[in-house]
């Protein structure tokens, strides 16, 4: 009679060997996530202010656009209206300057940093065209 050994599971070189490359699988998984993580947080803080200056820029701009004001003898904008104060006291930036134009429209000009350096931001406002 012949007996036949019947062989159930993995030998243990089998189940190191397994072990061993899941082991640097998840590795080099952990250091490709946590490049990309510190990639993220260096992008996002080298761009941090101009993020800041945009949100900061379209709230001036649609302030400048939805509301009235004036440009006074002293190239400041003033904003006109019962809610005048309320706007003035919102507005992202500390002063509005402005320049009349030819056709009757107003500059605006505002104030702010834009990226690493310091510089003007503009808002276009067109309170005042008459179209001639």
């Amino acid at each position: 009679m012949i007996k036949y050994s019947q062989k159930k599971g993995f030998t243990l070189i089998e189940l190191l060997v397994t072990l061993s490359l899941m082991g640097l699988f998840s590795i080099f998984a952990l250091q490709m996530f946590s490049d990309s993580f510190v990639l993220q947080l260096n992008y996002k803080k080298q761009n941090s202010d101009f993020f800041e200056m945009s949100v900061k820029s379209a709230i001036a701009d649609k302030l400048i656009r939805e509301n009235s004001g004036t440009c006074g003898t002293d190239n400041l904008f003033v904003f006109n209206g019962l809610s005048a104060d309320s706007l003035r006291a919102v507005f992202p930036f500390p002063e509005l300057h402005c320049e009349p134009g030819k056709w009757g429209e107003i500059l605006v000009y505002y104030s702010g940093k834009r990226g690493p350096g310091n510089g003007f931001s503009v808002g276009w406002s067109g309170i005042g065209y008459t179209g001639e």
